[in-house]
């Protein structure tokens, strides 16, 4: 039995496989199967057998019920792509999935069944209306980071997050329970009727309504999806379909927050450009969070680990402060020592190639030393990268400018002393040559 087959207990001998034991059970008559739900991608019922420690949800739709092959297409994305996740606590479970033959009246129908986790408590949409405070929705906000984080971890793309498809449970936790519109990153597009939206209009991001959306952007575009989210939980009001995003931001602005955190997060989620959108996401969770998180590139935000007040957040806050001002402070030193040891330092004048590589090199450092500065003001969020690395090249710098000072100081000495060893030493002075005249005079 896998890792995943530990849902249920005792009553599942451990040598059976999960799934077929359930299904099994389902065909005899077994257990108890209850319709709790039906719509266009069919029915969901609940398997519950208290004694057996039992309760799981089905998901099934029959081939004659099918309106398109696209139902059926979603139905197989959700089972592929959750019998390839990892158990997380943000994500219901897979437990299994078949295809059977199902007698009718002169045909032969077949059923598409998905077996996963029941997931109690009451959907999130039943939250909408609801007074609910900052730190709440903060709560609900960390969760959906670490859900979708967990998830674009894995390439995988939610493209549906709205209130229907999270259910509460009653200890607080959110659980997503609809895959239906999930896409693998670098898998193709289902087949859908041409102009046909995929998703809930009033919750898509921009470029997903405009149809501009990348590869690249669709994690970003869930985050929108959140940012909508929790917007209409603060608000207590869905958004009509003809909601513009300027409307939706506006509406935020109107608002009054307890949590600055929170209003700079929704401000974030609902810029209109993706990359932006994500830059500006990343930028309020570095000043909240020490460190960062990048929902992005995959890193899962969860303030629950990492605390919001925690020491190592003082520490690591305190650190970048304080580097970025002296850095900043000896900034012009640095420049100018740089210059100095260009100019007043010349490269060696007998062509040693050591001691011009040296020159060179140094010139570098400088160079290097404004471009990491520059780099730093502009994009603060690397200042805890480039401040240590903009330091220790210009140390560098100063500990070569005062050995080539020494050098160059010893050869001063040096000439000096010969000078004074040639002028104390007597000198022969040898006469002119004498002519022959002189000789035989």
């Amino acid at each position: 039995m896998s890792s995943k087959d530990t849902f249920v207990l005792d009553a599942v001998p451990l040598e059976d496989d999960l799934a077929d034991t359930l299904f099994l059970g389902l065909d005899q008559g077994t257990y108890n199967c209850v319709e709790i739900g039906r719509g266009s991608q069919g029915s969901v019922s609940r398997i519950k057998a208290e004694d057996q420690g039992l309760d799981v949800a089905v998901k099934s739709i029959l081939m004659s019920q099918m309106d398109s092959l696209s139902q059926l297409d979603r139905l197989e994305r959700e089972a592929a792509v959750l019998q390839s996740l990892p158990d997380h606590p943000g994500v219901a479970r897979y437990l299994g999935y078949r295809t059977r033959e199902v007698p009718r009246t002169g045909s032969i129908d077949t059923e598409y069944s998905l077996l996963m986790e029941f997931v109690g408590g009451e959907p999130l949409s039943t939250m909408v209306g609801k007074p609910l405070d900052d730190s709440t929705l903060l709560d609900y906000c960390d969760q959906l980071y670490d859900t979708l984080g967990f998830l674009h971890g894995h390439n995988v793309v939610h493209r549906d997050i709205k209130p229907s498809n999270l259910m509460r449970q009653n200890n607080g936790r959110l659980k997503l329970i609809d895959f239906g519109l999930v896409k693998k990153v670098g898998q193709t597009t289902m087949t859908i009727s041409k102009g046909a939206f995929l998703g809930s209009i009033n919750y898509a991001a921009p470029e997903v309504e405009e149809g501009t959306s990348t590869t690249g952007t669709l994690p970003a575009s869930d985050l929108y999806s959140l940012g909508v989210l929790l917007t209409v939980l603060k608000r207590r009001k869905e958004f009509s379909y003809r909601t513009r995003p300027e409307d939706i931001r506006a509406a935020v602005k109107e608002m009054h927050f307890e949590k600055p955190e929170l209003k700079e997060r929704l401000e974030a989620m609902l810029c209109d450009d993706p990359v932006k959108r994500m830059e500006k996401i990343k930028l309020v969770e570095e000043k909240y969070v020490y460190g960062g998180g990048n929902v992005v590139e995959i890193v899962a935000i969860n303030r629950r680990e990492s605390g919001r007040f925690s020491l190592k957040n003082v520490i690591g806050n305190t650190y970048k402060v304080l580097s970025s001002v002296v850095g900043a402070a000896l900034f012009p030193y640095f420049i100018a020592t740089t210059h100095r040891i260009n100019t007043e330092i010349p490269p060696s004048d007998e062509g040693d190639v050591g001691e011009n590589a040296k020159h060179l090199l140094t010139g570098m450092i400088g160079l290097f030393s404004l471009a990491s500065t520059i780099t730093g003001m502009f994009y603060p969020e690397t200042s805890i990268y480039v401040i240590p690395t903009f330091a220790a090249t210009n140390l560098g710098s100063l500990v070569y400018e005062n050995l080539r000072e020494r050098k160059l100081l010893e050869k001063s000495k040096e000439k000096l002393l010969e000078d004074k060893v040639d002028a104390a030493s007597p000198t022969y002075v040898h006469p002119p040559p004498r002519n022959a005249t002189d000789l035989y005079a």
